[in-house]
């Protein structure tokens, strides 16, 4: 946590950051720890440095920490990291991209095993855990969905099937009529980070 917070050590935060994600792979009551030790938070801050692997490193890592687990999740959440996580979506390189939807995806999985998302003719998605529900909403808010559509329509396949598979754990498809029709409020900038300045939204779409 400590070096996590030291902001002008990048190298010690980039060191401290992987050193974490690779304990969270661990095990789940590792997951636990980490989360119980308030890193959560920094990592979080670190989405919204301007430098590039401090982003992807903060990413990975709060993916890993997330993997499969509510504790995580909900901390995520809680600690207001989704709009981060989309802001990394918009200015990341693709790694970055990677790492922020998948964990984005990882939070539309709270309450469940993320190994089986629900499928969406069987599961309505009136019928979401309240918790589940509340993640989802706040990356469709976060302007999170015109940018995982665009990922499942992109050239490198990786990025694809992350979109793709991120879409389909909120609930929608390629063939949505949400997606469709473009019913997803874009980016939003209500928390007003120096990577959103208007100029730069007004570039990106």
């Amino acid at each position: 946590q400590e070096l996590l917070c030291r902001e002008g050590k990048r190298t010690l935060q980039l060191e401290a950051a992987r050193a974490l994600g690779n304990r969270a792979c661990l095990w789940t009551t590792v997951q636990a720890d980490i989360v119980a030790s308030g890193v959560v938070t920094s990592l979080i801050k670190m989405l919204d440095s301007g430098h590039e692997a401090t982003r992807g490193s903060a990413a990975c890592t709060l993916w890993d920490i997330s993997y499969d687990n509510d504790l995580a999740r909900r901390a995520v959440v809680a600690g207001n990291g989704v709009p981060y996580l989309v802001q990394a979506l918009l200015f990341g390189c693709a790694g970055t991209k990677e790492a922020a939807a998948s964990t984005l995806m990882e939070l539309a999985c709270l309450g469940q095993r993320s190994s089986t998302p629900p499928s969406t003719e069987s599961t309505p998605r009136d019928a979401l855990s309240p918790g589940k529900r509340a993640a989802r909403q706040a990356a469709i808010e976060a302007g999170a969905m015109p940018l995982l559509i665009q990922m499942a329509g992109s050239g490198d396949s990786k990025l694809q099937a992350v979109g793709s598979r991120a879409l389909e754990v909120m609930g929608y498809s390629s063939s949505s009529e949400e997606v469709q029709r473009g019913a997803f409020p874009r980016v939003s900038a209500y928390h007003q980070p120096a990577l959103m300045q208007p100029q730069l939204l007004a570039a990106r779409f």
